[in-house]
């Protein structure tokens, strides 16, 4: 079954189409629209989902749960169709958007469940008052069902991620987002397939905290990847060097050759720094330069100094954002 829903991005005019999966375009014009260009723009996300029987089940907050509760200790509810289907609609949602965001360069988002609120301005009339708001989006009726996804012909133009090539150096093949989900869903081992998924939604959350926490995002981005390099190593037994006891491939040596296997060229010196970075903030507390306040004026080599880091830790944020880009897209080519 197709199913329809809005989602968001900060991109003016998306178009993009994954046959058979899924496809994004613009809401009509008489959906409300920002009044500017860097905004939350709305478009319709058309995808695919499994139609999935009734099932009995426990109401979710509808118990106190305790420590060491078992399932079987509760009744089971029936549980209506179209809660069980919705359910599945919203998981299979959530899942298709995780994976074009950490494996492309789009960034879509919903503005989710959590209901947050703020002081506004009203950006349109240019009044000069301000309103106590909630974050949200007053969407027209819609039809939430679709008979069928209809793609035009030529959707491997928005589908090139990478290319494959052999030992000769020649491109045998190219690689888009469109094989990636295809490869995500033949996944038979069930767990494996959900410790990639979850690491991709941390990577995701690193995305969504970019807005408020430069240090945070850094932090999520950089433990997605390890969380890729446990996947790895998931089956490898730690061998401790017999003089001091510790493991021989330490932490920081699987983070650099995880990058060397499936990132892109990076020297050593870049690695370090992506890594120790990571350090500093969990271990010393030493955030990233742009979460601190911004001074407004240069008066001494510190300020020179911190200026300089400033711009620095912006560029290596979006350097090592990239790189766990490929790296996901290239880790999970490997699953094939």
């Amino acid at each position: 079954m197709i199913k329809r829903n809005i989602i968001f991005s900060r991109k003016r005019d998306l178009y993009l189409e994954f046959p058979p999966y899924f496809k994004i375009y613009k809401c009509p014009d008489e959906f409300p629209q920002p009044p500017f260009p860097m905004a939350h723009h709305p478009y319709f996300i058309e995808y695919e989902v499994e139609k999935v029987p009734p099932k009995k089940g426990l109401k979710s907050g509808a118990r106190q749960i305790k420590k060491g509760n078992k399932y079987g200790e509760f009744e089971e509810d029936e549980l209506s169709e179209t809660s069980v289907q919705n359910e599945q609609n919203r998981h299979a949602l959530a899942e298709y958007m995780v994976l074009l965001n950490v494996l492309t360069d789009n960034y879509v988002f919903t503005y989710g469940s959590r209901i947050h609120y703020g002081w506004a301005i009203n950006l349109e009339d240019k009044q000069d008052k301000s309103s106590y708001s909630q974050a949200g989006y007053r969407e027209p009726e819609y039809d939430r069902d679709v008979s069928e996804l209809n793609f035009i012909e030529k959707h491997n133009i928005f589908d090139r991620l990478f290319n494959v090539q052999d030992s000769e150096g020649k491109v045998v093949r190219d690689v888009g987002l469109r094989n990636l989900i295809g490869i995500y869903k033949s996944i038979a081992d069930q767990k494996l397939k959900r410790d990639f998924l979850n690491a991709c939604i941390v990577f995701n959350k690193s995305q969504y905290l970019l807005d408020h926490e430069i240090s945070a995002s850094y932090m999520f981005m950089v433990t997605s990847l390890e969380a890729l390099i446990g996947i790895k190593y998931r089956d490898v037994k730690t061998k401790n060097c017999r003089s001091c006891g510790q493991p021989r491939y330490k932490v920081g040596e699987k983070f650099r050759a995880f990058i060397d296997e499936y990132g892109y060229g990076v020297d050593k010196k870049t690695k370090k720094e992506f890594y120790d970075l990571r350090s500093g903030i969990s271990h010393r507390g030493q955030l990233l330069e742009p979460s601190y306040d911004l001074s407004f004026f240069i008066t001494n080599q510190e300020d020179l100094d911190k200026e300089y880091l400033r711009h620095k830790h912006s560029d290596t944020h979006s350097q090592i954002q990239k790189l766990t880009q490929v790296c996901f897209s290239k880790f999970l080519f490997s699953l094939k």
